[in-house]
């Protein structure tokens, strides 16, 4: 996520649903917005230790869709618009990985 990312040369703030045209797009989609929640509630406690199985739980959910979605749909694709939205869905996944550590330097 973070090399497609850093190579993008904008990338939208929001996401439009009407522009997913793989159903891995959509699962991707629906998956982070239920992990954003849970992620949220993992990490309400205040606690920053006792939160951070559950957080990690969370994130740990998202390898299947994730995968699926690097899989079954070309981020860069032709057009633009598509493009954008792939890649704010990406930047949102991010996001919320960024929320506990960054992943790609563990």
């Amino acid at each position: 996520m973070a090399n497609i990312l850093k190579k993008a040369v904008a990338v939208p703030a929001g996401i439009d649903e009407t522009l997913f045209s793989e159903a891995a797009e959509s699962k991707l989609y629906a998956e982070l917005i239920s992990a954003e929640n849970d992620f949220r509630a993992a990490v309400s406690t205040g606690d920053f230790d006792s939160s951070i199985v559950p957080a990690l739980s969370v994130l740990a959910r998202l390898r299947e869709p994730v995968d699926s979605f690097f899989d079954d749909v070309m981020v860069m694709a032709e057009d633009e618009r598509v493009r954008g939205n792939r890649l704010a869905l990406l930047a949102r996944l991010r996001a919320l990985f960024l929320n506990l550590a960054d992943v790609s330097r563990l």
